[in-house]
């Protein structure tokens, strides 16, 4: 290897593949306030530090989760609950407030959490240069969850209740509002942090303003009466309220003028004279009932101050890891999966729906093999007669079938294995740690001669990079697959530079033109949430491969019947160990 001789901050070391792993490297999360780059400081240790960090081990960190299945009612999906053992995935390839906690609106106004709509215009925050700036964002998701919950008391006397996972933008960055339990560390609120945003914004009143000044002092505004000085063409007073953007929102909320374009806080720097200091954390009695949403920025504004959201590598994100490599060699396992859901199953409130499992991360991935941690749900499944569905690339799913095909033949369960391409050397890199291509079908195969219905998925599709979406979809059909799904390639968060590395170490003299189609059907960017176009894109290219999947589908026979699974046979189950008397 030649290497160029340059100036110490000029001279890094060359990213290279990892054997058995889709990222070459450990991606700084959009959390971290730093970013560290590899040189050679001159020592001639290029050569070691690229050897030394060519075997990343995989590492299983336990996890107590507090609840399992979670909920959502995202328009684009055709499941409203899903359940994923793990966090992170070795195939290289949920945050909550209060319902009462006040959400900041694009119009200005406040609305409660619990009432969002997906699709509703609120406010969330984007660093732009120096500055983090508020910015219009979208309600994408919205869902309630139940769990334990803290209050955490400002100076200012904002009230904020929260699940001990949620996080909160600090004057330091992100933070947890308690610590990671025991083999996890994570940044936390401690006494005296002080939160971003500009506090609480007192809830309106009734009184209206009949006479401006009078009014706006009734109300408790601070405010200036502009004249204009004499000889000037408009001679208009006005009211100006002082205090910054916490007592205009104030103004806005409490006397909702008619005149709405000064609502408009995009573009506001965050920062505020509030005293936001946090002086007290204590923990609430019982479970609570708590909601979330993901927006379009990451973030919104709750009761003031600056909030993170709630999928898979840009979840690592949540826990302080890298969605690189943590992402794939960190795996958190959820040690109680089992017992947490027998427990949400056999509530007297809880209304069977089809579960669908490996939504996130693939349930079968490497670890299962020992962990055995979806044998346990499934086997809780097949006690309960609880519809599920399965996605995975894995051939691993084998060993669970003498479960899967008696309930798959009372309507219980189905089966999605995703086939990306048929390509082994593309596979191989893009997958590097799920099953072949050709193992895959068998799989397929295997499923469908036991009495399983099975689905191939053909996600994600890159242009200029599989394109052979036909002889897949044929292969598939011929090993016994009826139904077939796909999406486009989506590059959210940290997954978009990622991405473009690995094009860059596997693919170079495409990685150009397969970014720039990628933009083509993305508006000009590397990703867009809208629930409208994120699965299939926009453009000529998302276009032709609809249009190519419609005629290929048609033609072999996929997708003439509906899958659809029988939620009438659920059975509540009894507590663990109990055993049924007839």
């Amino acid at each position: 290897m030649e290497i160029q001789y340059a100036s110490m901050s000029e001279t890094h070391i060359p990213v290279q593949a990892i054997k058995g792993r889709g990222t070459a490297t450990r991606h700084p999360h959009r959390f971290e306030s730093d970013q560290r780059h590899d040189f050679d400081d001159g020592w001639s240790t290029l050569e070691e530090c690229v050897e030394e960090s060519a075997v990343p081990k995989t590492e299983v960190i336990w996890e107590n989760a507090r609840s399992i299945i979670t909920s959502n009612d995202s328009p684009d999906v055709y499941f409203d609950r899903s359940i994923n053992p793990y966090r992170g995935c070795e195939h290289g390839c949920v945050y909550c407030l209060d319902g009462e906690t006040r959400i900041l609106m694009a119009d200005g106004s406040t609305k409660a959490l619990s009432e969002l709509r997906v699709g509703e215009e609120i406010m969330g925050t984007h660093r732009q240069g120096h500055y983090r700036r508020y910015v219009r964002t979208a309600v994408l998701a919205h869902w309630r969850t139940r769990k334990p919950a803290y209050r955490i008391e400002l100076a200012d006397g904002t009230s904020l209740i929260a699940s001990g996972d949620h996080r909160f933008l600090t004057e330091r960055g992100w933070k947890f509002v308690v610590r990671a339990g025991p083999g996890l560390q994570r940044p936390y609120l401690t006494f005296g942090n002080s939160l971003m945003g500009f506090g609480k914004v007192e809830p309106p009143r009734p009184a209206m303003m009949e006479f401006s000044r009078a009014s706006l002092g009734t109300l408790g505004f601070d405010f200036v009466h502009d004249v204009p000085g004499r000889g000037t063409n408009k001679p208009v007073q006005s009211l100006r309220v002082r205090g910054g953007l916490r007592e205009h929102l104030r103004f806005f909320d409490t006397c909702d003028p008619a005149i709405g374009r000064k609502r408009d806080i995009s573009g506001y720097a965050v920062k505020s004279a509030a005293d936001l200091r946090v002086m007290s954390i204590e923990p609430l009695e019982g479970d609570r009932d708590l909601f979330d949403i993901t927006t379009g920025t990451g973030d919104f504004v709750a009761n003031g101050v600056i909030s993170h959201n709630c999928y898979a590598r840009p979840t690592h994100s949540y826990l302080n890891l890298s969605p690189g490599l943590d992402f794939e060699t960190k795996i958190i396992a959820k040690r109680n999966i089992a017992a947490l859901l027998r427990s949400e199953l056999a509530k007297k409130s809880y209304e069977p729906r089809l579960i669908a499992i490996g939504t996130a991360t693939d349930a079968y991935q490497p670890v299962e093999r020992e962990l055995r941690l979806m044998r346990s749900v499934i086997e809780l499944m097949h006690e309960t007669n609880h519809p599920f569905g399965i996605t995975t690339k894995s051939s691993g799913v084998e060993r669970d079938l003498d479960l899967i095909a008696p309930m798959a033949h009372r309507k219980l369960a189905a089966v999605s294995i995703t086939i990306t391409t048929l390509d082994s050397d593309l596979s191989r890199k893009l997958e590097p740690r799920a099953a072949a291509p050709h193992r895959r079908l068998r799989t397929v195969k295997t499923l469908a001669e036991a009495g399983v219905p099975v689905a191939v998925s053909l996600a994600p599709q890159i242009p200029f990079l599989n394109d052979d979406m036909e002889q897949v979809l044929e292969a598939a059909w011929e090993a016994g697959a009826r139904s077939a799904f796909y999406h486009v390639i989506r590059l959210p968060w940290e997954v978009a530079p990622l991405f473009r590395q690995w094009l860059e170490l596997h693919y170079p003299q495409r990685a150009a033109r397969v970014m720039a189609r990628i933009h083509d059907m993305r508006g000009g960017k590397d990703y867009d949430s809208d629930f409208a176009t994120r699965m299939k894109g926009t453009g000529l290219w998302a276009e032709l491969v609809g249009q190519r999947f419609e005629k290929a589908t048609r033609r072999i026979g996929f997708n003439r019947e509906r899958i659809v699974l029988d939620t009438k046979q659920f059975r509540r189950p009894g507590a663990e160990g109990q055993k049924e008397l007839f």
